[in-house]
């Protein structure tokens, strides 16, 4: 058994209605707004995993169809700081416009991600080197048709790099609602 919420559900009647699937024997639950397309609800489809603060760690980030400077102001702000006082090299597949530091648009389809995941793409290799990559989903990536390849196939990715272990978990996914985040 399992629930989805739809629009303008509040707070409290979102938490009841969890508490009443977890008393009926169910933990599938997932309060989410956007359709998105994917399959999995654990709490790695939707949260930012590395913690805001772990971007200060990252050596490598790459960003998938988000602008964080204005989705996430301070998220942006932190992952500056890290390109400032840690030198990491941004990638983007999209282009989110300015946002404050270099980064480098790698291509702006799910090919691009295909061939990062099939290490056939130039940074392939500096990714599975990295120590602490850090990967950003922007929420609405996943509501193409594609969004379930994206998520698991960079899960799969870097679980087989070891870059999703119990120390580091790279890959976070950039919600439009955070209080929707902490409903689930």
């Amino acid at each position: 058994m399992a629930a989805v919420i739809g629009n303008q559900v509040d707070c409290e009647s979102i938490v009841l209605l969890k508490d009443l699937f977890n008393m009926l024997g169910s933990d599938n639950f997932l309060c989410s707004q956007n359709n998105a397309s994917y399959k999995s609800i654990p709490r790695i489809a939707y949260t930012f995993n590395s913690g805001i603060s772990g971007i200060e760690d990252s050596d490598f980030c790459l960003l998938i169809g988000t602008n964080p400077r204005k989705e996430a102001a301070i998220l942006n702000a932190r992952i500056r700081k890290s390109y400032v006082n840690n030198d990491i090299e941004i990638f983007s597949i999209g282009n989110p416009g300015d946002l404050t530091y270099p980064y480098k648009i790698i291509g702006s389809n799910t090919q691009v991600l295909k061939d990062i995941i099939d290490e056939k793409h130039e940074i392939s290799d500096k990714f599975k080197k990295s120590k602490k990559p850090i990967v950003i989903i922007g929420e609405s990536v996943l509501k193409n048709n594609s969004g379930q390849y994206v998520f698991e196939g960079l899960k799969n990715f870097l679980t087989k790099n070891n870059h999703i272990t119990n120390d580091w978990n790279a890959l976070n996914i950039l919600t439009q609602t955070a209080s929707r985040v902490g409903a689930n």
